[in-house]
């Protein structure tokens, strides 16, 4: 799975990796057909790539026929139950990732996805807490906790933790701008800034739900679109992130869903 993983968590344009992804899936499932690892890449890159949910749903079903007892397919199992706001199964699926592999670092902060979105704000904390615990340099930990802190309006902590996730990503002059615009002109001022920026590479959807933040509802859907065809990761958390409710009320939002196979 790493070509998928470059561009799940990296930078590496899904458009460059999710085919030679998909290809080398595909070429060792001829070499040993009861492989399960690719059965999960490439039911990752049905969804973020075709927006096939059911083939994702296939490919997982198989990847834990093939191994039941794979840290990976049942994490990822939980987490498209948690994209499809089936909270109670996927987190389900998620511990029983963790039973099998407790120090997992990608099942523990799944486990603290499932937990926020389903609404259990402060265990997704403390579940986030514990991932950084785990994993202090682990990049994305530090960016969920940024999220639990910007949904409690904690915007100072919120700031620290986003900043601290780009520092852990090899970008500290990043890091020095953000700080220096929220100290300068506060949470809106970041969330502007943020916007107006393209350098400090945030995600498409990450800007889709500043823009939501910021009552700007034409630039959140621009950047929702953008993010689907960057074939962003994050783009499943559409159905169920608190930062975009503000759209629900849209039709393009429902055209949204509809792209990503959600509808």
């Amino acid at each position: 799975m790493g070509h998928t993983y470059l561009a799940i968590y990296g930078y590496t344009p899904a458009r460059e990796a999710f085919p030679r992804a998909r290809e080398f899936a595909r070429k060792a499932l001829d070499l040993d057909p009861t492989l399960a690892e690719p059965h999960m890449t490439l039911g990752l890159i049905l969804f973020l790539q075709d927006h096939d949910i059911e083939g994702w749903e296939r490919e997982q079903k198989r990847a834990l026929e093939l191994n039941p007892t794979s840290t990976d397919a049942h994490r990822l199992n939980g987490l498209r139950l948690i994209y499809l706001s089936k909270f109670e199964e996927g987190i389900a699926e998620v511990k029983r990732a963790l039973e099998i592999e407790p120090l997992s670092i990608a099942g523990n902060i799944n486990y603290a996805y499932g937990l926020f979105y389903s609404g259990r704000i402060d265990e997704g904390e403390a579940q986030t807490r514990k991932a950084i615990e785990l994993s202090p340099e682990f990049w994305m930990s530090h960016y969920y906790l940024y999220n639990v802190y910007r949904y409690k309006r904690n915007y100072a902590e919120a700031l620290e933790e986003v900043a601290k996730a780009k520092e852990l990503r090899g970008e500290p002059e990043v890091a020095k701008l953000l700080r220096e615009s929220f100290a300068k002109s506060g949470w809106q001022g970041f969330l502007r800034y943020a916007c107006a920026n393209p350098q400090l590479k945030f995600y498409q959807y990450d800007l889709a739900t500043f823009y939501a933040e910021l009552g700007d509802k034409d630039n959140a859907f621009a950047k929702l679109n953008q993010s689907i065809e960057d074939r962003e990761q994050f783009i499943g958390f559409v159905n169920i992130d608190p930062f975009l409710k503000s759209l629900h009320d849209d039709p393009r939002y429902l055209e949204v869903l509809k792209k990503i196979g959600f509808r």
